[in-house]
């Protein structure tokens, strides 16, 4: 028979009593957190995009000569007499020529961050078409020592990484586009230019299906550059026009991803053509999509840490 009085405490409640803890005191951190939480979660839009044109070269001006960006780059020949301004377009006569253009002043590089890209557009006109895997090639680089004239060396091993997206003209079979990367440590002294084996191919093989450019027809490019994690960058390089043989308007496009030693930091424009008998360019636009955070979400985000700055404080002085 149990003897204790009805009134004595149970020993085992006595020894393993808990405290509970009161919500209201701890109610303003909670509050805090549960925005944060919130943000983490998709609560609220963490960024938004804005797009800055770096270049809008148009040749209106009629010469290649001046640097005032956006609306005006100077326009910089390894072989100067082939490179002139003719019909508000800028000409390249020869073949084997390199072309380049600075879009930022020196030392102040575009620099992508996760979710930013680089989007060229121009467009272009071929005056005579060849087969050749790498034909006509444009480029997107990093800082190098900058050339300042007409007729400069083929000398670019101190810098101006980046990407390179390249068209077979007249092409025999399908994947007439590739992109190749100019990476960190190369030994090619090319910028663009010379054997494509002295660049590395991005990915396997190209894309596009099998479409040969028409001479004398303008196509649209657009060229873009999308980092899309800290270790990716997405490549995408497309041209939209007439093909021969074609009685509409078409679009052949590419793109690939690399994960190895990105290039991040561009300031160098450049055009090359392998084969034929030149190009013309006009209307070459260069946008840069940055992303900012969202006012309220900083609002929101600089209040929630003020208010668990203060509930912690208090909470020390109490102490």
């Amino acid at each position: 028979m149990n003897t204790a009085s009805p009134l004595s405490p149970t020993p085992s409640l006595v020894q393993h009593k808990t405290p509970i803890m009161k919500p209201a005191k701890h109610r303003h951190t909670f509050l805090a957190l549960a925005s944060l939480t919130a943000l983490a979660a998709g609560g609220l839009p963490l960024s938004a995009q804005t797009v800055t044109t770096v270049l809008n070269d148009t040749f209106a001006d009629g010469e290649r000569d001046t640097q005032n960006l956006p609306g005006s780059a100077k326009w910089m020949s390894s072989v100067s007499a082939s490179l002139t301004v003719s019909g508000e377009t800028l000409a390249q006569s020869g073949a084997g020529r390199t072309d380049l253009a600075y879009f930022t002043a020196n030392g102040s590089p575009v620099n992508l961050a996760v979710d930013e890209s680089l989007s060229l557009t121009f467009d272009v006109s071929f005056a005579s078409v060849s087969n050749s895997t790498a034909g006509f090639r444009v480029g997107l680089f990093s800082p190098g020592t900058r050339v300042t004239a007409d007729d400069f060396s083929a000398a670019f091993s101190d810098g101006n990484f980046g990407y390179i997206g390249a068209v077979n003209l007249a092409a025999t079979s399908n994947n007439i586009l590739r992109v190749y990367e100019r990476p960190s440590g190369t030994a090619n002294a090319n910028l663009v230019g010379g054997s494509i084996s002295g660049y590395t191919l991005v990915g396997t093989a190209g894309g596009g299906t099998f479409k040969t450019f028409a001479a004398g027809e303008t196509y649209t490019a657009i060229y873009t550059l999308t980092r899309t994690a800290e270790s990716s960058m997405s490549i995408t390089l497309s041209y939209t026009g007439i093909f021969a043989g074609d009685a509409v308007s078409s679009t052949q496009t590419v793109t690939r991803s690399d994960s190895s030693g990105l290039t991040t930091s561009f300031d160098t424009l450049a055009f090359y053509n392998h084969t034929g008998t030149g190009y013309t360019l006009d209307n070459i636009q260069l946008d840069y999509t940055s992303t900012i955070p969202e006012p309220s979400t900083v609002a929101l985000l600089l209040g929630g840490v003020a208010l668990t700055a203060g509930v912690l404080i208090r909470r020390k002085r109490a102490a």
